[in-house]
């Protein structure tokens, strides 16, 4: 136990400093503030309050510390991966249906109004309490576990994969564009959440091995962190730590003058694709991809309004 613990606290601690740092360039950086990245801002600050949760040491001896523990735990894990089937369906519709970014309020209605009920009934049935190394939903509650967190995992799981599957195949049949990281999306979702899918598969029983509890607890704790490598870590961050890294150099400092300016012509399917991993700004031979997509998704879009 205390083995998983140290485990916890270690990978919640890595995960609670990138998903800092990445919300922070956010605020500290008027370029980042597009539609795009306050999206990646709200799973930043939801998978940051579930690190924090997460370094909390409880005990069934500290019952309201635990308690505590366990809605925080459960309110932003659910929270992250509401935010995450956001993002995909908001990338959806602004690169496939060529769609100005929906309104973003409803948004927060859905991504924290469902987490807070889902966290909230359970006081009813008394079912949080110390679940190995954390305080979360008490091993006896297959049930809950199910009904709370198990149905919306897996609903959307399937639910951003049927997103990336359409506009991978919007890009690469009508802009002739690939993006193997439009892959890592779901497959990232799927390296934190499916361990703790498992381990209520096999009802928590524990001949599961002691080892797998490890694997479960360093994935689940490092969920900050991958999501922030893999949203987080667009190239426009990755110019703005470059010119941290070289302030010293006057002449980065003014190709990243000229790349902010450019920034401003960047359309809403640049600010998709940005992220996606291709970086308008670098290449070249990548503005030339841009200049054809946007072409061809013109012509798209006239097509479909002309059937």
């Amino acid at each position: 136990m205390e083995q998983l613990i140290q485990i916890k606290v270690i990978c919640s601690s890595i995960s609670l400093f990138s998903s800092t740092i990445v919300a922070l360039l956010f605020l500290s950086n008027p370029k980042l503030r597009t539609p795009t990245f306050r999206l990646v801002l709200q799973l930043q600050i939801a998978d940051s309050l579930f690190a924090l949760a997460s370094i909390i040491n409880s005990s069934d001896e500290n019952h309201g510390l635990c308690l505590f523990q366990a809605f925080l735990v459960n309110y932003s894990r659910e929270s992250s991966i509401i935010w995450i089937g956001i993002f995909a369906y908001n990338m959806c519709v602004t690169i496939v249906d060529n769609q100005e970014l929906p309104g973003i309020l409803k948004f927060y209605v859905i991504a924290i109004g469902i987490p807070f009920i889902l966290s909230a009934y359970p006081f009813a049935w008394d079912s949080y309490g110390l679940n190995y190394s954390m305080c979360w939903l008490l091993p006896n509650s297959i049930a809950l576990m199910v009904v709370d967190y198990l149905v919306l995992c897996i609903g959307v799981l399937f639910y951003i994969i049927y997103f990336y599957l359409k506009i991978y195949n919007f890009l690469y049949k009508v802009a002739e564009m690939k993006s193997n990281k439009l892959f890592l999306y779901p497959l990232s979702f799927l390296l934190t959440q499916i361990w703790t899918m498992i381990d209520i598969f096999q009802k928590y029983d524990e001949s599961s091995g002691y080892s797998f509890k490890e694997v479960a607890i360093a994935f689940v704790s490092l969920q900050g962190f991958i999501n922030s490598l893999v949203y987080g870590l667009t190239p426009q961050v990755l110019e703005i730590l470059k010119s941290f890294c070289y302030s010293s150099n006057q002449i980065d400092k003014q190709q990243l003058q000229i790349a902010n300016q450019q920034n401003t012509d960047l359309s809403r399917q640049q600010s998709f694709l940005m992220p996606i991993g291709f970086d308008t700004q670098t290449s070249s031979d990548t503005n030339v991809q841009i200049d054809r997509f946007n072409q061809q998704l013109i012509i798209a879009v006239k097509q479909q309004q002309e059937l």
